[in-house]
């Protein structure tokens, strides 16, 4: 009768030295490669996710601003026509002048919705598709609004080329579609930046998943070194201390706490340790890149949406940011806090004499010679067209009238490329904390300083009462 074979300690499987590092090294390099394609794929995301924001909320927010800029120039217009024809100062000329005013405006404004609604229509491809739905019929409204108010004050200017002075109520019905219209640029302002923050939210999210999925990871490396310390001998684990260093290098990276450096890790074997070193140091290499390109794009997209693109000086939403900040810090503090608002003089004249590419030289002059008198501790920001605030912190009202003074002489010094002598006015006011005072309070006080200082004949200083 035949025996079955009996399982004796030679073919009995068993697990080898060799087995044992090649099963753990099995699972350290899957937990890494899935760290590799996660990370690629979400780059790849978060690169997208950039790039739509740099290729469309950006170029939207410009052609909201410049649509701002053609609305306020129209407003200035037509409160030009207004008060001219109410005091029957208005000559045939200037309303010819006016009215083709007008129309250049309305020109300019109905190009820059046109181009905002083809950029609009280029997001219909993009994650938020609504989102971009939503600006699309913003701004289809906002053209249609502009053509109707465009046709009103035509009229009126027709009524007053024929020697009647148009009723009040139609005047005040006119101004009221102007508000109108504002408050549907400001509503297409919110929507846009809506998108942005969406886009930043998504953003944060992916470093959240990034920090967990790492985290994950290096528990498991310590698991694994561990094990590994114990069954191996000195040299292999000296080896395999040199990849546990890289691995943690990538979850710090992940984790926003360290970089990765570059270059091959330097293990001498030519063994499996020393194949998968190389193989490591390439995927290292890769993230590397990967991270540094990722934090290049954050960078850039910080920049654009905190930086005037003409000037360089902070914009209007860095300006909210960091006066909300200021202000909060004085209210802790016994420090001061002042700011100066001022506006280049005769900047309109400028524009129409030597045209708007010269009037963009003077404002980046003007931008630089600002920069290179006010101290490090200052920040000068563009809030408008000419405008521009500087927040001096740890300065009160008297020290912030010297620190305007030098900005003034400074720029009033300067030879500009064919304008010649620009100058400034500027108006300084206090947080007073002793009065629950506030920025837009204390941006008024500086607002009417700088009024009187136009009024007193320009090229001053005004501190506020």
């Amino acid at each position: 009768m035949a025996t079955e074979p009996s399982i004796t300690s030679e073919n009995r499987f068993q697990w080898t030295i060799a087995r044992k590092i090649g099963g753990l090294a099995m699972v350290l390099i899957v937990f890494i490669l899935a760290l590799l394609l996660y990370s690629i794929v979400s780059l790849s995301e978060m690169q997208a996710e950039l790039k739509e924001i740099a290729e469309l909320d950006v170029p939207l927010m410009e052609l909201i601003n410049k649509i701002e800029i053609h609305q306020l120039e129209q407003q200035i217009t037509i409160d030009q026509l207004l008060r001219q024809s109410e005091r029957a100062e208005l000559t045939q000329n200037q309303e010819v002048a006016i009215k083709q005013r007008l129309h250049a405006h309305s020109e300019a404004l109905n190009q820059h919705i046109k181009e905002g609604i083809q950029l609009s229509e280029l997001g219909f491809q993009a994650e938020f598709r609504s989102l971009f739905e939503d600006i699309h019929t913003s701004l289809q409204g906002v053209q249609q609004e502009e053509g109707y108010l465009h046709s009103v004050w035509i009229g009126i200017i027709e009524k007053i080329d024929s020697g009647v002075y148009p009723d009040k109520q139609v005047v005040d019905d006119a101004l009221s579609e102007e508000i109108k219209f504002d408050k549907t640029i400001l509503t297409l302002i919110r929507k846009i930046e809506a998108f942005t923050e969406r886009e930043i939210d998504t953003l944060e999210k992916h470093n959240k998943i990034f920090f967990m999925v790492n985290s994950a990871l290096g528990i498991s490396g310590v698991l694994i070194g561990t094990i590994l310390s114990l069954i191996i001998i000195v040299g292999i684990r000296s080896n395999l201390f040199q990849l546990t260093q890289r691995v943690s290098e990538v979850t710090q990276a992940v984790a926003g706490t360290g970089s990765i450096s570059t270059g091959s890790v330097n293990i001498d074997s030519s063994d499996e340790i020393g194949k998968l070193a190389s193989e490591l140091s390439l995927m290292f290499n890769s993230v590397s890149e990967d991270f540094q390109k990722r934090d290049e794009l954050l960078r850039q997209l910080k920049q654009v949406a905190t930086t005037d693109k003409l000037t360089g000086a902070f914009n209007r939403l860095k300006w909210e940011e960091n006066q909300a900040l200021e202000v909060e810090r004085v209210k802790r503090s016994q420090d001061e806090l002042s700011l100066i608002f001022f506006d280049i003089d005769f900047f309109k004249k400028v524009n129409d004499t030597f045209g708007h590419d010269v009037g963009d030289l003077v404002l980046i002059e003007v931008v630089q010679k600002t920069k290179g008198n006010i101290r490090q501790t200052d920040s000068l920001y563009r809030t408008g067209g000419e405008e521009f605030i500087i927040l001096t912190p740890n300065t009160d009202q008297e020290q912030a009238g010297i620190l305007a003074n030098k900005v003034r002489q400074a720029i009033e010094k300067h030879d500009f490329e064919t304008v010649g002598r620009v100058t400034v006015s500027l108006g300084c006011a206090q947080f007073d904390k002793k009065n629950e005072d506030s920025t837009e309070q204390m941006l008024k006080r500086a607002d009417q300083a700088l009024y009187r200082a136009k009024e007193g004949g320009r090229n001053q200083v005004i501190i506020a009462d």
